[in-house]
């Protein structure tokens, strides 16, 4: 909807941009999972939160440059979104006590859906 009230986007330009976005986001998630073994889950969280901040800082600063930042910043900022969900999963895996796995995804996947209605 932001692409569509605050940058002028047609419907057919936002759902081309929610494509893009997804692929964007597959792509990184899957290049940043060398990261994630070599350096780390927490440090590819971190990264990601400072990235997708400041992204979206750049984003909100410079829309009178009309939908062209919105395309560049938008989908520089869907390439942090995958990492740190990916990242986030596995450092769960890694701090879990033994034999509590379900119990812990189970909480981490209802507090997702619980908070899912602050996204829009």
């Amino acid at each position: 909807m932001l692409g569509h009230v605050a940058f002028g986007l047609s419907t057919k330009q936002v759902l081309v941009f929610g494509i893009a976005a997804n692929v964007i986001a597959g792509i990184a998630t899957v290049s940043s999972g060398g990261l994630d073994d070599r350096l780390g889950p927490k440090l590819v969280i971190v990264a990601s939160l400072i990235g997708m901040s400041v992204c979206t800082i750049l984003l909100f600063v410079t829309r009178a440059e009309g939908s062209i930042v919105f395309w560049i910043f938008g989908l520089i900022l869907c390439s942090f979104v995958g990492p740190a969900q990916s990242a986030s999963r596995t450092f769960l895996a890694r701090i879990i006590p033994p034999g509590r796995e379900g119990e812990v995804f189970g909480l981490y996947a209802t507090t997702g859906r619980a908070a899912i209605w602050i996204s829009p």
